[in-house]
């Protein structure tokens, strides 16, 4: 399925415009630019330019401050916001790993390459949730499965530790 923000190029920098959110369970009509600092730095970093000229130049560029704050209000919302029981509670996790790996490595992974990474270098014991997380990711359908259904609802206590490690890791570079 096709997803993702549709957006003019003057959206990019902060003008108001018409784009279009279309997501897995419904679209949206943006006035704005809705997406988080760290998926405009993807787009800026990663991006394949197909076809056309390119307006990368339009995407600002961020401090180190600005990632520090944004990782900060993202370990803040998964402590108020990461509950469990829904299949995408698993993005909480996947997403932490994503953060720590780029901001210790500088490497910028998928969320099924997060997993991986985090496998193989985080040392919390939420780190064992991983697994499953990309399994799911894998196939959406086995969050029918009572062992998963029942895996997801009690997800919070991990999700909590990820938020204190993606803190515990800012804190460790910021001294």
């Amino acid at each position: 399925m096709l997803e993702g923000a549709f957006l003019t190029i003057n959206m990019l920098s902060g003008e108001k415009g018409s784009g279009l959110w279309w997501g897995t369970k419904r679209e949206s009509v943006w006035t704005e630019n809705q997406l988080d600092l760290f998926t405009l730095y993807t787009i800026k970093e990663q991006s394949i330019l197909l076809y056309g000229e390119s307006h990368l130049d339009n995407i600002p560029s961020y401090s180190k401050e600005e990632f520090i704050s944004f990782f900060k209000e993202y370990a803040k919302c998964m402590r108020k916001f990461g509950k469990g029981n829904s299949l995408h509670s698993v993005d909480w996790l996947l997403l932490a790993s994503k953060f720590i790996a780029w901001w210790q490595e500088g490497v910028n992974l998928s969320k099924s390459q997060a997993a991986d990474w985090g496998l193989l270098h985080l040392s919390s014991g939420w780190k064992e949730n991983l697994k499953r997380c990309k399994e799911l990711r894998k196939d959406p359908s086995m969050v029918t499965r009572l062992e998963y259904s029942e895996w997801l609802s009690n997800l919070e206590p991990a999700i909590i530790e990820a938020s204190h490690d993606l803190d515990r890791v800012l804190e460790s570079t910021i001294h």
